[in-house]
């Protein structure tokens, strides 16, 4: 079943009489699925056993597999990911051999058996029913996926940044870019053509992988650099018409080769390179620091980039200070900047008008000095804000520093972990965070060991979907919830506490997570009286 018109079709032919007939629908999409029944049942993946089953089935029907065909059919069977209809796909291109190197040839080239155009029982039949459904922009994305190698594993909002970078997501009045972004994804995994594993989008669906990699290509979303039959040279096509660039660690080096001897590729617009291996000597410094990560501050040559929307620094200094060093405020475009170490922002110029626009949305994660007025004033369409360092090292001023959040009319979501390694502090949490912004949904504190009486000042916050309190986030043996508060959290996680007891005041709790907690002596009763609780 493709659509849900078909559905009211079906129950206007089929009256309800009260007869006992039952009528069974199948669909690869959940709303179709759902208009139908809610109640539905959704088909699970097989195991690697069930897979080399039905493949052993399919292949040799009531006869046994030869020993020395097993070893390499259990690992075809494990890289159809559990997908019934890949197993009967490669079962159909097993059949009538009989050699081990002809099963090795299959194994090594799964991807053209799974989608072959020209065979109508492959896989690519179906993908293009669900792909041709898409929008225009839907069908970008999905296909943007193939430019991550195999096995890679994209995560969400890493993928959503990138397709809004890319321009593949269209404005609209009521929805920000990263709201339609993140409903196009949905969008993908709803109708199954992108597989969500842990909150992260897993590449290795060899099926959609194939089938995107071919179809990206044609549509010109992006071009992968391959190295040439004699390794030391690469297949290219003209440099003017290059807009995406796909480089992978076995081409990166040839690359690099050729970019010193090829004048700049000027309609680049996105250039994504995966690699583990060391570069050469002759690689500029600049392109070799980024690669290692062995840098500790963002020159001030990164002002150029005045079109960046989206920057990701991964240093291998994760416990120093980083600092930024370019007047990211003047980057007009620039909206998340991800950082793995705590950084010191600029102080915004005074020259710059206050009320000129900043579409900075994500700061993760700033260091604890940089939580000043001035750069919460340019950064008020903040969404996403992680705060790292010696937060009560600052105790004079931890009040009012936590008081400019208030001005964050948007925030929603706040991370602040205390890297201070004081044991004997107990800190106690300013009144002024009631000025937290209602609009905030996800908190998570880290080792900042206040007192279980401090959750009275969270409670109120009306918008507050998930509390994650990470290793010693409070201390104390007893927490009791005011009522009323807590209205709408839905994921509660409490990792490493001296907590022993406590009482259930969490109307709409579903997910509860406790980890390392030794001192709890029970689980509340009162949790089993929660409806919607479905995980702990």
């Amino acid at each position: 079943m493709w659509n849900a018109v078909i559905v009211d079709f079906i129950t206007c032919v089929f009256p309800d009489n009260n007869k006992g007939h039952k009528i069974m629908m199948a669909s690869r999409f959940v709303e179709v699925t759902s208009y139908f029944n809610r109640d539905y049942y959704k088909l699970s993946f097989l195991t690697d056993e069930d897979s080399w089953f039905l493949l052993k089935l399919k292949v040799f029907r009531k006869k046994c597999c030869p020993p020395e065909l097993a070893e390499i059919g259990r690992n075809i069977a494990k890289k159809c990911n559990g997908l019934p209809l890949a197993v009967v796909v490669i079962a159909g291109a097993l059949l009538g051999r009989t050699t081990r190197r002809e099963w090795q040839l299959v194994d090594e080239n799964m991807g053209e058996y799974l989608i072959n155009r020209d065979v109508p029982d492959s896989c690519f039949r179906l993908i293009k029913m669900s792909y041709d459904l898409l929008s225009y922009y839907q069908q970008a994305c999905f296909l943007y996926c193939a430019s991550f190698p195999q096995g890679f594993d994209i995560p969400g909002w890493k993928l959503i940044h990138l397709s809004i970078a890319e321009g593949f997501i269209p404005i609209q009045n009521h929805l920000t870019l990263e709201e339609q972004a993140e409903e196009c994804l949905n969008e993908l995994t709803k109708k199954n053509l992108l597989m969500v594993m842990e909150e992260s989008l897993d590449g290795q669906i060899k099926t959609c992988r194939e089938f995107c990699k071919k179809e990206a290509i044609e549509e010109d979303i992006f071009w992968a650099i391959k190295n040439a039959p004699d390794e030391e040279s690469l297949v290219t096509k003209d440099s003017g018409t290059y807009r995406r660039l796909c480089i992978d660690s076995s081409t990166l080096s040839n690359f690099l080769k050729e970019l010193r001897k090829e004048p700049p590729m000027q309609n680049v617009k996105s250039f994504l390179c995966f690699s583990s291996n060391p570069i050469d000597n002759q690689t500029p410094d600049m392109i070799k620091s980024l690669h290692k990560g062995e840098f500790k501050s963002l020159p001030l040559m990164f002002v150029k980039f005045w079109n960046l929307e989206t920057l990701i620094v991964h240093t291998t200094y994760p416990d120093s200070t980083f600092e930024v060093k370019v007047d990211i405020w003047s980057m007009m475009r620039l909206r998340h900047l991800h950082v793995n170490a705590p950084t010191k922002l600029p102080p915004p110029s005074a020259s710059i008008s206050k009320e000129r626009e900043c579409n900075i949305q994500t700061l993760s994660v700033i260091a604890p000095q940089s939580c000043t007025s001035e750069v919460f004033t340019r950064a008020r369409n903040l969404r996403k804000l992680a705060i790292r360092g010696q937060v009560f090292s600052l105790s004079d001023n931890i009040a009012s520093r936590l008081s400019e959040l208030a001005m964050l009319k948007r925030l929603e979501k706040l991370k602040l972990v205390n890297d201070d390694q004081d044991d004997s502090r107990v800190i106690t949490l300013p009144v002024m965070v009631f000025m937290l912004p209602n609009t905030l949904r996800k908190l998570t504190l880290s080792n900042t060991r206040l007192n279980w009486r401090d959750m009275t000042k969270l409670g109120p916050l009306e918008s507050l979907e998930v509390l994650k309190l990470r290793e010693n986030a409070f201390n104390g043996e007893f927490w009791e919830p005011e009522i009323g508060s807590f209205a709408r959290l839905q994921v509660l996680w409490i990792e490493k506490t001296d907590l022993q007891a406590s009482r259930h005041n969490f109307p709409r709790l579903k997910r509860l997570v406790l980890i390392f907690c030794e001192h709890l002596e029970e689980v509340p009763q009162g949790l089993a009286d929660i409806p919607n609780l479905q995980e702990m």
